[in-house]
């Protein structure tokens, strides 16, 4: 199902209610992905903390409850550095929630912009940018779709550019380096690759499943985390 087959599951979750859920509802589905990033983890939170509970939750009370179900609430590896424990994920999980309750972010199909916005809740990242955004798009709350790898910092997607040009591994393999010429010239080098993806291995994937093929590939690599390995920790 793609690099990223767990937001299929998390559609598949949405359609699968008696009722479906309001904007907001959806949102906050949304956001609980993007906080603790493991499916079944994601159907726990919002099943068990609707938004209008966690918005008018204490920190304390979440957090309280967070750490005693901690042991039946498996997060991430991706996401243990700003989630990892019950305080953590509690602040994300509660910024995220006011993010969804708003229901200001881009509904349209200007991509930068929903970029800016998700970029701006708090513990959300590059990464959890592109899941998030992905995400709010494949629940049908907005039209914005990703349209390159978003090249700036992007660790294993750079790396990976660099193994397949490596006359640029120094430059657009490199992602400390930031410049706007070499992050142009990662776009460029993108566009290319997935071209050929699509023109002589008939590999056709949108932008947000071609970025995640990129990192996989660099994952792969180093041994530490195989094709479909989040599939199977979910």
């Amino acid at each position: 199902g793609g690099p990223s087959p767990n937001l299929r599951l998390i559609k598949a979750l949405a359609d699968s209610l008696p009722e479906r859920p309001d904007g907001r509802g959806l949102a906050w589905l949304a956001g609980c992905y993007a906080a603790i990033y493991n499916t079944p983890s994601t159907a726990a939170l919002w099943f068990e903390w609707p938004l209008h509970d966690i918005l008018s939750a204490t920190p304390e009370d979440l957090t309280d409850w967070l750490e005693k179900h901690w042991e039946g609430l498996p997060v991430h590896s991706n996401r243990r550095r700003t989630c990892g424990v019950p305080r953590k994920l509690a602040a994300t999980m509660q910024a995220l929630a006011k993010f969804a309750d708003g229901m200001t972010f881009e509904r349209g199909d200007d991509f930068d912009r929903l970029w800016a916005q998700v970029n701006g809740v708090p513990n959300v990242g590059r990464y959890f940018g592109i899941k998030f955004a992905g995400t709010l798009r494949i629940l049908g709350l907005t039209r914005a779709e990703q349209y390159d790898v978003r090249a700036k910092g992007a660790k294993n997607g750079r790396k990976t550019l660099g193994y397949l040009y490596p006359e640029h591994a120094m430059t657009a393999g490199d992602h400390h380096d930031n410049s706007k010429s070499s992050v142009e010239l990662a776009e460029k080098l993108a566009v290319e690759a997935k071209w050929k993806c699509e023109g002589e291995y008939d590999l056709k994937t949108t932008w947000f499943e071609f970025a995640a093929l990129l990192c996989e590939y660099n994952q792969a690599v180093k041994g530490k985390r195989y094709p479909g390995k989040t599939s199977d920790a979910d």
